[in-house]
């Protein structure tokens, strides 16, 4: 099992498109001045979603970014930082970079990874969310299904690097049951692959089966990555 928190940003009204992705990497290089934050979470991605409309059938922009913060271990995640300056000082941040707090729009999600490529930096990321009727289990069946589908789709895997997909667990703050991430080595080849008949009908009609219809979902570029040095898990960025 590896659980990792997902949260989705609006940047700062006052912060532009270009200068999103370096202020974001400094609210991490913050992060890291506190050995609690570095040991709680050893690997962070921040994704930020692409300026112009990739034109991706049911891609948006309304969000500017998704972040990752993988917890080093399942036993870490109710834990709070000893250090009483943690949460005052990196909320206080937070309101800089983003439009309000992280924990406002996060959920803990356990990743399980079905195609481990490595290097893709394009991340195509949809948040599903539960057909009424469905159970939890029956919901991350169906998920799992739907995600080796797509990988055994000729079309669909020769372009895709990475396939997770996430089962949000707990009570989530932003609206989500599940994650679908589909990494790519370029913007192009998502493109691409998301605008073929497979993809239509193994992944967007596919999903109408177990999922409701029209999924947030972002076209996002890698804006930063890091890891520490005694990193448990595989570094999917480079």
């Amino acid at each position: 099992m590896t659980i990792k928190r997902v949260y989705v940003v609006h940047r700062n009204a006052a912060l532009q498109h270009h200068e999103f992705a370096p202020r974001w990497k400094q609210h991490s290089e913050l992060a890291q001045t506190f050995p609690d934050l570095v040991h709680q979470y050893p690997r962070l991605a921040y994704c930020c979603t692409l300026e112009q409309d990739p034109g991706i059938p049911g891609a948006s922009r309304r969000y500017d970014g998704v972040g990752m913060l993988w917890l080093r271990s399942d036993d870490l995640v109710a834990v709070q930082p000893a250090d009483p300056r943690v949460r005052p000082v990196m909320q206080e941040d937070e309101l800089r970079v983003f439009q309000d707090k992280m924990l406002n729009a996060m959920m803990t999600v356990d990743e399980d990874v079905r195609k481990d490529g490595r290097g893709a930096r394009f991340g195509l990321i949809s948040f599903l969310t539960s057909r009424p009727g469905l159970d939890a289990e029956a919901f991350a069946g169906a998920c799992v299904r739907h995600a080796d589908a797509i990988l055994a789709a000729p079309e669909l895997a020769a372009a895709i690097r990475r396939l997770v997909i996430g089962r949000v667990m707990g009570t989530p703050t932003f609206a989500s049951d599940g994650v679908l991430e589909l990494w790519f080595d370029s913007a192009q080849d998502a493109v691409r692959a998301c605008n073929t008949a497979a993809y239509r009908a193994v992944v967007l009609d596919a999903q109408a089966d177990f999922a409701l219809p029209e999924p947030l979902t972002l076209l996002t570029e890698i804006g930063h990555a890091w890891s520490a040095v005694d990193d448990p898990h595989p570094k999917p960025f480079p």
